[in-house]
């Protein structure tokens, strides 16, 4: 295992939809990791959803203004 690294877009993929599909706290989901063998920490993961998030957000705004569909 690689200790320190950049998460795969599948690990971040499934991390999201576990956070806000099957509403499983991110804490709960470094403990699962953990019985698995993969060390996460809670902090590390929230960067990520962070990240994600506010990636997704611009490109829904820019999606948006590019439909001429602004609210």
């Amino acid at each position: 295992m690689i200790e320190v690294g950049i998460p795969t877009e599948a690990t971040v993929a499934q991390v999201l939809v576990s956070k806000y599909a099957d509403h499983l706290p991110l804490y709960r989901q470094a403990q699962i990791y953990a019985r698995q063998g993969v060390h996460l920490d809670r902090g590390t993961l929230g960067k990520h959803t962070a990240t994600c998030d506010q990636q997704d957000t611009f490109a829904f705004r820019r999606w948006v203004y590019r439909q001429g569909n602004l609210a």
